[in-house]
């Protein structure tokens, strides 16, 4: 059983308010292949999620937004997910986070400030983890 290399496979949501950081990040993850929708805040988020429902592999979240935060979009998207992974991105600390999402989806963390090598990592890692969970 050899590990796949799924870079250029899967259709990512990048939900991020600030314009340099969700340009890089962008840019690096399409260089890779993806497919990538960005939005700069929770409610345009869930305007596409609710136009493109159960599309998406992943979805990119910052926590900390003006108007609807990343667990709140989540919350909010709960049915137009599907089983799409989510990984937030965030200058807070991990155990504060869990605490704003009472829900059994699995999320990924990555905290703030990271690299683009370490985001594409987390990445593959986690639309490898959905991979898995399908085949299953």
């Amino acid at each position: 059983h050899r590990p796949v290399d799924i870079s250029g496979r899967g259709k990512i949501l990048l939900v991020e308010d600030e314009k340099g950081v969700r340009d890089i990040a962008v840019m690096h993850l399409i260089s890779r292949g993806y497919e990538v929708v960005a939005a700069e805040d929770g409610e345009e988020a869930l305007e596409i999620l609710e136009d493109e429902a159960g599309t998406f592999d992943l979805v990119i979240s910052d926590v900390v937004m003006p108007g609807m935060d990343g667990p709140a979009l989540i919350k909010a998207a709960k049915e137009q997910l599907g089983d799409a992974r989510v990984i937030f991105i965030s200058g807070y600390a991990e155990r504060d986070l869990a605490k704003k999402l009472d829900d059994d989806r699995e999320v990924s963390f990555l905290p703030k400030p990271f690299s683009v090598r370490q985001l594409v990592e987390r990445v593959k890692q986690q639309l490898s983890l959905r991979k898995e969970r399908e085949a299953a």
